[in-house]
């Protein structure tokens, strides 16, 4: 009875590692396709985050970012999670075939995944940075100026996110203008076929 108690025990602590192994690398995964903390500290929108959260929380009328994010966010959350879900449905179309540029690791539609994975993340965070903030500030207040920062960073993801599909649509567009110039070069070539009747 204590061997089987003790094997029970064994395996439950080794399924437990394994599930934390398997976080850790998906985790991992996702931060170095979106391209590490270089691709963070070099992103537009942390740099108006910052500067606009400087701005605001040197006003006289200070604002407490904690209550106004625990409104907002959790909603954006949501959004961006069915933004993300509805690439995920659709990605057996050819515009996601064309995306993932023949299963390559570091394709552009696993960059355009990494990139929802991190507008998740952020805003996740800045809902427990929020969570403290409005809990701490009398005691920490520079928790009032990352909570700044983080929230306005994640009022920025939906922009990014726009930018993304964008890109996404333009090369979709270019790919089709592509198809469509092949599939006439083929048609005039053909010698068995004849002017179009009208």
């Amino acid at each position: 009875m204590r061997i089987s108690l003790r094997m029970y025990a064994f395996a439950m602590r080794w399924r437990g590692s394994n599930a934390w192994r398997n976080q850790s690398k998906q985790f991992h995964r996702a931060y170095v396709l979106y391209g590490g903390a270089a691709a963070i500290v070099r992103s537009p929108y942390l740099h108006v985050a910052a500067g606009a959260a400087l701005v605001l929380c040197l006003l006289p009328s200070r604002i407490r970012f904690g209550e106004v994010g625990l409104t907002v966010l959790p909603n954006l959350l949501g959004f961006t999670i069915g933004a993300m879900a509805i690439v995920l449905s659709v990605s057996s179309s050819n515009i996601f075939i064309s995306l993932a540029e023949h299963g390559k690791p570091d394709s552009f539609f696993m960059k355009l995944v990494a990139n929802f994975m991190h507008y998740i993340i952020v805003q996740a965070l800045t809902i427990g940075c929020c969570v403290l903030e409005k809990g701490f500030l009398e005691v920490f207040w520079p928790l009032n100026y990352i909570s700044a920062t983080m929230f306005i960073y994640s009022i920025l993801t939906p922009v990014a996110i726009g930018t993304q599909l964008f890109q996404m649509a333009s090369i979709y567009n270019a790919s089709a203008s592509l198809k469509k110039s092949a599939a006439e070069t083929c048609t005039s070539d053909d010698p068995h076929h004849g002017p179009s009747e009208r």
